[in-house]
């Protein structure tokens, strides 16, 4: 199921013509073009922990210029509706591509423990089947060290 955010960008950057109740992206489009405005740009701006930071950048007669803190999927949302130009800086791109590696790696050795902690669950019903308490007893201890 796709997340209603993710919906609401996909359906508006797809073209498809639906009769949609007014949400907030639409409401900030329209207070924008109501004040004589236009969104110049967004951007990303950071990333912090593992956070993306977004602006949007905002020129118009009434309102002047303005740079908006937003949410990235706000910002970006906002953006394909009113073609705007996105950016992100190259240095961000690299520090979530190796961010992403991180997560990768840390979740290839998560799945490694969750395989050899399951080995041992199994070898320990086996002992147990087995009536080979000592040996039971030591691969007891052994998945004990995992917690």
């Amino acid at each position: 199921m796709i997340p209603v955010k993710v919906s609401k960008i996909t359906f508006h950057h797809t073209s498809r013509s639906y009769a949609v109740l007014l949400d907030e992206i639409d409401l900030i489009k329209a207070m924008v073009i109501e004040s004589k405005g236009k969104i110049n740009s967004v951007k990303i701006t950071d990333l912090i922990d593992g956070v993306f930071y977004a602006r949007i950048e905002i020129q118009g007669a009434q309102v002047g210029a303005l740079n908006l803190d937003s949410r990235p999927s706000d910002a970006i949302a906002i953006a394909l509706r009113t073609e705007a130009p996105i950016f992100v800086d190259e240095s961000i791109m690299d520090e979530a591509s190796q961010l992403e590696e991180e997560n990768n790696k840390i979740g290839a050795e998560f799945l490694e423990i969750e395989e050899q902690k399951e080995d041992l669950e199994h070898k320990l019903r086996k002992a147990v089947e087995l009536e080979k308490y000592e040996e039971a007893a030591v691969i007891r201890d052994q998945l004990k060290e995992y917690d």
